[in-house]
């Protein structure tokens, strides 16, 4: 795991002695731009600075090696407000655009704030990273990658009921306030995910409306892939069925080929692997898609779109209409409602 601030924030809510003088930094506090000044042993210069405060004329003397070196512990406080403008440019600078859609579309105030509390970590194919009934520890933004989110049956099979790309968040139930869900997380497609502690994530929501209003708005989106998903798999023809979930997962793929068996589809799907086997077989036949060694390559989109049904239309809209800018299909004939 690999911190994503600007400095390496491993403990910025743990104290610092400057000589005699310990100081205590409270996380409450930290409601401006996000971007925290690292406090080492050359600010034992900036004595008589008001608590939570700095020089802005001795940021330029604390360096990583000042900060992280041997005998001193990291302390980050809040910018002097004539300087959290500039220190907001850095951050700017220093840090692309997430590649999570809805992390991309916070105010930019919220994303420099949060940005610092991510950890990436990369996550292989078919690792699970959420229990049934167990506590849920964390909230994960996909960067790439993407996660189905599986209905456990009593005789061990399963199914799918929804995918989490990098157009989501798996933790759920956290933003509603339980701590367990009734689903297991199967990563279908390696990448990697920003992890955000669920002391963290609630502390996050409560601070900043912006962030819970466009959560809610993916919960909805959300909900209607997995009502959807129930009325296609229990209505709709296997050809139609296969069509809508390539769909989907290209969707949230970064290319236009992605892992993926005859026996994980046939899962995927409820149905016999068979039956998969013979619905591949005649895409690849119609030119709409390549099948080779476990890989699945997408030929024909729109050859896709004409096969499938309307569900996978249906839901491009929700997602659409409830998140707009922050979600965007690969869709060549759907339009936002």
């Amino acid at each position: 795991m690999a911190h994503l601030g600007h400095l390496q924030l491993a403990a910025f809510n743990r104290r610092l002695d400057l000589g005699a003088v310990t100081q205590d930094v409270q996380e409450a506090q930290v409601n401006t731009a996000g971007v925290f000044w690292a406090l080492g042993t050359p600010l034992a210069k900036a004595s008589g600075c008001p608590r939570n405060r700095v020089n802005p004329s001795v940021y330029a003397d604390v360096l990583p090696a000042d900060v992280f070196g041997a005998g001193a512990r990291e302390r980050f406080v809040l910018p002097p407000s004539n300087v959290a403008e500039p220190l907001m440019a850095v951050f700017q600078s220093s840090h692309p655009t997430p590649k999570n859609r809805l992390l991309a579309a916070l105010p930019a105030e919220d994303l420099a704030r949060i940005w610092l509390r991510l950890e990436a970590v990369e996550f292989g194919l078919r690792e699970i990273i959420q229990v049934p009934d167990k506590p849920i520890t964390a909230v994960y933004f996909p960067e790439s990658g993407w996660i189905s989110m599986m209905a456990l049956m009593a005789d061990g099979s399963a199914a799918e009921v929804g995918l989490v790309g990098f157009d989501g968040m798996l933790g759920l139930p956290l933003l509603l306030g339980s701590d367990r869900a009734s689903t297991e997380a199967l990563v279908q497609a390696p990448g990697t995910f920003l992890r955000l502690g669920a002391t963290a994530f609630e502390e996050e929501q409560d601070r900043s409306p912006a962030f819970r209003k466009l959560l809610l708005r993916y919960v909805l989106a959300f909900q209607a892939q997995v009502a959807q998903t129930a009325a296609c798999n229990g209505r709709h023809t296997l050809d139609q069925r296969l069509a809508r979930w390539l769909l989907t997962a290209h969707d949230r793929a970064r290319g236009d080929e992605f892992p993926m068996t005859q026996e994980f589809l046939s899962i995927m799907l409820c149905v016999h692997r068979s039956g998969v086997t013979v619905a591949a077989r005649l895409f690849q036949q119609a030119g709409l898609i390549r099948y080779t060694n476990g890989q699945i390559t997408i030929t024909d989109r729109a050859g896709l779109e004409a096969a499938a049904c309307e569900c996978h239309g249906v839901v491009v809209q929700e997602f659409q209409r409830l998140l707009g800018d922050a979600w965007s299909s690969r869709a060549t004939n759907m339009k936002a409602s």
